[in-house]
């Protein structure tokens, strides 16, 4: 299991934050290697939505993963899983009001399966890497009215 944590604070009130981030369909314009996004049922995200990101995952290799929504408080956090791909990932969203803006913080957890388990012990560098990355873009897009 591979574990990666990180938080950046946007100066956007937190309904703006939460309803951009909710959108998942904003995935591909702040999230690294996600090409498009499509949910079901289309409309509000919500617990039970499925939730298919198409992703790069190496030069010239697309997947699409499927992840379901298991808890959705609105202003508060995003939760979804994926157990159907070559591993598990748990993926933590969570919004917190502070000072001039909104603290977000993403916990991903990753469990890989068969020969993925090969490579675990590097994996945990580059998925922080990769999370503080999607923050980073995240921060401007949002911060600059985009």
């Amino acid at each position: 299991m591979v574990k990666g944590e990180a938080s950046i604070v946007i100066n956007r009130p937190i309904a703006e934050v939460f309803a951009f981030v909710a959108d998942d369909r904003n995935a591909s314009r702040w999230q690294p290697g996600v090409v498009s996004v499509r949910r079901e049922p289309e409309g509000s995200t919500g617990v039970g939505t499925k939730v298919f990101e198409e992703r790069i995952v190496f030069p010239n290799k697309r997947i699409i993963a499927v992840a379901e929504v298991v808890e959705f408080e609105e202003h508060q956090k995003i939760h979804e899983r994926n157990t159907d791909g070559p591993m598990d990932v748990d993926d933590l969203t969570t919004f917190r009001a502070v000072e001039g803006g909104t603290e977000v913080t993403i916990c991903l957890t990753l469990t890989p399966k068969g020969f993925l388990k090969l490579i675990e012990p590097f994996m945990g560098l580059r998925l922080q890497s990769e999370i503080m990355k999607g923050l980073r873009t995240l921060k401007p897009l949002l911060e600059g009215g985009q």
